[in-house]
């Protein structure tokens, strides 16, 4: 949600990139509106096969409300990843905008 607000430029929810472990779409109906319009706003979406709390599908169907989203499948369940793979994926996001930042 916090990505929609930043897609309508409200204050101060402006930011370059965003990160979102086992993100899923709220269930409010009074949310309804932050998913009429697609995100711009660079995303990785880190979601576990095993994950009990926040079940895979949730967080996969997340993924339509995003252009372009970078994503972080890992075989466990409701923890941020850390192993050699996973930091790669992060660094590599990551990278991206500390090249635009130092270009």
């Amino acid at each position: 949600m916090l990505c929609a607000l930043g897609e309508k430029k409200v204050e101060p929810f402006e930011f370059d990139f965003a990160i979102m472990v086992a993100g899923f779409r709220s269930r409010s109906s009074q949310h309804d509106e932050m998913y009429s319009v697609q995100v711009t706003c660079p995303t990785l979406h880190v979601y576990g096969d095993t994950d009990r709390v926040i079940q895979k599908e949730m967080s996969v169907e997340m993924l339509q409300y995003f252009k372009e989203p970078v994503e972080l499948n890992h075989p466990g369940g409701h923890f941020i990843p850390t192993s050699a793979p996973q930091k790669k994926v992060y660094l590599d996001f990551l990278n991206t905008f500390l090249a635009k930042k130092n270009s």
